[in-house]
């Protein structure tokens, strides 16, 4: 119907010119289908626009991917995938999944930001490596997590076999101890004691960071692990 009520329009307006549109704040009507989880919407616009809107940025550097995350529209984004990896003469299969907006935040960002967990579980599949980035505020994927109340999320993230010394910006295992989040933090031992051994500015461990917040719990949960944290 959508389509259709655009081919209907008068013979001077040219279809293609509205389907290619990129003059709103918001973005391309790929990304306004996407924002509003209009899949089917979406599906045929993208049988329809021109390849350069498929990652485009509106004024927040968000492409149609990242609007997609915020959504949670996992539907929005396979379709926005597979089109983009279709594309010719683009460097990388996972392009449109490492492009970041002008906070820094790739779609895997926005994802956990706004606590969607099966948009979590497919931008993972698809490419792992957006994990580790950090965005502008120096915080990572599983760092953001930690402003979520998902510990299915959290489960998701840390039980990942990450590569510690990959992890850019604050180490998220830190920012578990600074909320005094015990049960996190003993959850984190559990999937990843790897993470345990990250330090941070100027080589500060968790028991330097424990001490310096007077949070002595945090050092029932160290001491036994001990290995991983020295």
């Amino acid at each position: 119907m959508f389509i259709s009520a655009i081919e209907e329009l008068p013979n001077q307006t040219d279809p293609s010119a509205i389907f290619n549109f990129l003059g709103l704040w918001s973005g391309s009507l790929l990304h306004i289908a996407a924002a509003a989880n209009k899949d089917d919407i979406l599906r045929l616009l993208l049988d329809h626009v021109s390849d350069h809107l498929i990652a485009a940025h509106n004024e927040w550097g968000d492409t149609p991917l990242h609007m997609a995350a915020k959504a949670g529209g996992s539907r929005a984004a396979t379709m926005l995938i597979c089109r983009a990896r279709d594309l010719p003469n683009v460097e990388g299969n996972n392009r449109i999944l490492r492009m970041k907006n002008k906070h820094g935040n790739t779609a895997l960002h926005e994802a956990v930001f706004n606590g969607h967990l099966n948009m979590v579980r497919l931008l993972l599949r698809e490419d792992l490596e957006p994990v580790y980035w950090k965005n502008v505020a120096e915080k990572s994927p599983l760092y953001l997590a930690l402003d979520t109340n998902n510990s299915t999320i959290h489960e998701v993230l840390f039980s990942l076999l990450l590569e510690p010394s990959k992890i850019e910006g604050m180490p998220p295992v830190h920012g578990a101890v600074v909320r005094r989040d015990y049960g996190l933090v003993a959850k984190i031992v559990r999937w990843n004691k790897k993470l345990f051994a990250m330090t941070y500015s100027g080589g500060h461990n968790l028991f330097h960071l424990g001490a310096y917040i007077e949070w002595s719990p945090v050092f029932d949960i160290l001491l036994p692990e001990i290995e991983y944290v020295a």
